[in-house]
């Protein structure tokens, strides 16, 4: 649940590649001519000499070896900051910042080395100076700029550096939580959204130079180093120390970071050791559900906190990526490979004592093959649920672990950079787009094309009617709610699991759960139903009232008398009669079902309140008030519903208006004319004008430059 970047939080620049053999194809200030000179002179000569290929005499390193790697990264690191602001590409990365489309900032001159240098100073550089190679290439073909130095050649069309400019606000940073992510845009402004009912997609002010997401809370470093969080903090997770950080990762309940000097701090839940802080200099931090990993000076991964599933359990090696998940954890080893461990307890692999690459040990059973790494170089790897992601240097994603909800189906692109959540994925594109894919709540804001009559909403799905009278579903099928029987319907409602609606022949055709007998619809001709928790009930064509289903509270007993609409909640029922009074019936918590007196024309049952609209236009409602879904606005309204926690109404105007709980997005009602409109749980919908189903929610209310591709398994 880290912030998702190539290297571990370590040298901004340093899996950005600069184009450092396109120095004829810049035009430098006066000022910085001379330093040019000395890069465009040096480079060539270096990357001719195949110097990433050589390696390190038995018996020692001279300093001349580390010195001359040491100026090719120097050059490359500067010319990557040409390139940042010559196409204002990660701008905000370049130290002093840009003016007139250079640094403000002359190249510096890398440090002498300091002590006896030793072989894996050598590779560390070597690998380091590959990895840009093989990043360059990518830019060089994106860009359609010395093609001719591209080993391969290059596929496709490049694209212009305008291109990357066409979005107005485009992101450089990316991090995913339980189930909310927040992004770092090119001015240094963070944009969140998702799941926000701790305040975890709150946009905070100012500008940051880093981002991480955890279970219900979030984290950012500022531009001036001090690390800032929101959201929840029920642990403590959300309070930041002061002082300066280089990196910081928030998990579940916790949240670690990297001091300036290479300390670690954590805050928040400690039951199981995870804020517990090791000793020791380290460079990168993640922290997982109940455990927590580093990377050291010198390369090593350890881990603290859970184990009893082999996550903290790390293999030996050099790393210069990790990433801890919920019970498992993963890391890129300095060749590019990644290894994981973790899920299960450690009981050896089927195929031996190592895994088949031989990098890493196998640990446990692995339900969801969430530490079966694919084979390949990566720079990058998030860590997600029950899933993982990686970046390649080329740009391309592979996932691997579960797949439920399409967390493992990549959209086709290319990436800069990648996060995973619960059971979704995100990634920064070249454009600088983020793209999101995965739990699209179920699909339950997926609708249907064509032309609609009727739409409802419940918890996780959604039906509507078609014009030709056919019913169609869509979202939550876990208990068969959303497979619409075939026929033609004249009505329809939901519940949370099931669906009922009434035939063009006037009887009942209920789908779905039945554990309470809610969808054992009773015999007869109805003109109306309304499908609550676990019951229902339905006005006959002598307008008395039946009810099935759950009656633990009492609200399947249908009361005498004639009514003229009818509406189910929870566990309790509305209608109103044909005098317009309101009668409920059923449990009264929260005083649900204390109907107020006087003349209604509609009325709609939520979780635990209740909304009608009276005689003259007005929405008076009662009940549960938690979330503010019982403090109706003002302004005369034709029709009404009421969500879980929330609720909506269609005004004279035909513009919707929606109140209440909206962690989800729910309120958050589009522009323009409606016919129709439903409030389910985390959710709403309405009919248009012409026809059309419009869905609502988190999903639907996104940051510019964000996007969600929805998987076909949603």
């Amino acid at each position: 649940m880290s912030r998702r970047e190539g290297r571990a939080h370590s040298r901004p620049g340093a899996w950005g590649n600069p184009l450092y053999s396109h120095c004829v194809n810049f035009t430098c200030r006066r000022r910085a001519i001379a330093a040019f000179v000395a890069i465009c002179l040096l480079v060539p000569i270096l990357a001719g000499a195949n110097i990433s290929a050589q390696r390190t005499p038995e018996g020692g390193t001279a300093h001349q070896d580390i010195a001359v790697r040491d100026e090719l990264i120097a050059a490359q690191e500067s010319l990557l900051n040409v390139y940042r602001c010559r196409f204002g590409v990660d701008a905000h990365a370049v130290l002093g910042g840009c003016a007139d489309g250079l640094p403000l900032l002359e190249p510096s001159s890398p440090e002498g080395f300091a002590g006896n240098p030793t072989r894996q100073d050598i590779v560390v550089r070597d690998e380091l100076i590959a990895a840009q190679e093989s990043l360059l290439n990518v830019y060089r073909c994106r860009f359609g700029v010395d093609t001719h130095l591209v080993p391969s050649g290059c596929a496709g069309q490049p694209i212009q550096p305008e291109a990357v400019q066409a979005l107005a606000v485009p992101f450089t940073d990316i991090a995913s939580g339980t189930s909310h992510s927040c992004g770092i845009r090119v001015d240094g402004t963070v944009a969140c959204w998702g799941f926000n009912n701790y305040g975890q997609a709150d946009t905070p002010t100012g500008t940051f130079a880093a981002i991480t997401a955890g279970t219900w809370h979030s984290c950012g470093i500022r531009t001036n180093g001090n690390a800032h969080c929101w959201g929840n903090s029920n642990w403590g997770q959300a309070e930041a120390p002061g002082g300066r950080f280089e990196a910081v990762s928030a998990g579940s309940w916790h949240t670690c970071g990297v001091r300036a000097g290479g300390a670690i701090a954590c805050w928040g839940n400690s039951q199981r050791g995870q804020s517990d802080i090791p000793p020791g200099t380290f460079i990168a931090v993640s922290s997982g559900g109940g455990h927590t990993c580093g990377i050291k000076a010198d390369g090593s991964a350890q881990c603290w906190g859970d184990n009893r599933r082999g996550q903290a359990e790390a293999p030996e090696g050099t790393f210069i990526a990790i990433d801890a998940g919920s019970d498992h954890t993963c890391g890129i080893k300095a060749g590019g490979t990644v290894g994981c461990w973790g899920d299960s307890t450690p009981v050896g692999c089927p195929d031996g004592h190592t895994h088949v690459d031989g990098v890493y040990q196998c640990l446990g059973d692995d339900r969801f093959d969430r530490t079966d790494a694919p084979p390949g170089n990566f720079i990058a790897v998030a860590g997600g649920n029950n899933h993982s992601c990686g970046l390649k240097a080329e740009g391309i994603v592979e996932c691997w672990g579960a797949n439920n909800a399409g967390q493992r189906d990549v959209p086709p692109s290319q990436f800069t950079a990648i996060a995973a959540g619960n059971q979704f994925s995100c990634g920064i594109n070249t454009e600088g787009a983020v793209v999101c894919w995965g739990d699209h709540s179920s699909g339950r804001t997926g609708a249907s094309d064509g032309a609609f009559t009727d739409v409802t909403t419940a918890h996780q799905h959604t039906c509507g009617i078609k014009t030709d009278g056919s019913a169609q579903c869509w979202g939550d099928n876990r208990w068969g709610q959303a497979d619409a029987p075939q026929g033609v319907f004249t009505a329809i409602s939901t519940g949370p699991w099931f669906s009922c609606g009434i035939r063009d022949s006037g009887t009942i055709a209920c789908w779905g759960n039945n554990e309470h007998g809610q969808t054992s619809a009773p015999l007869g001709l109805f003109t109306s139903v309304a499908a609550g928790d676990s019951h229902a009930c339905a006005i006959r064509i002598d307008r008395t009232i039946a009810c099935w289903g759950d009656n633990r509270s009492g609200q399947a007993a249908s009361p005498d008398g004639p009514f003229a609409a009818i509406t189910a909640g929870d566990d309790f029922s509305c209608g109103i009669k044909t005098d317009r009074t309101i009668a409920c019936w059923g449990d009264s918590g929260f005083g649900r079902a204390d109907a107020p007196l006087g003349a209604f024309d509609a009325v709609a049952a939520g979780a635990s309140h209740s909304c009608g609209i009276r005689a003259g236009g007005t929405v008076a409602c009662w009940g549960s008030n938690r979330h503010g879904q019982t403090d109706a606005p003002q302004g005369p309204f034709t029709a009404i519903s009421a969500g879980s926690w929330h609720s909506c109404g269609i005004r004279i105007g035909g513009t919707i208006a929606c109140w209440g709980d909206n962690r989800w997005g729910q309120t958050v009602a589009p522009d323009g004319v409606f016919v129709a409109v439903t409030a389910g749980s985390s959710h709403s919908c309405g009919i248009r004008i012409g026809g059309t189903v419009e869905c609502w929610d988190w999903t639907t209310n996104l940051p510019e430059g964000v996007r969600w591709r929805v998987s076909s398994t949603s």
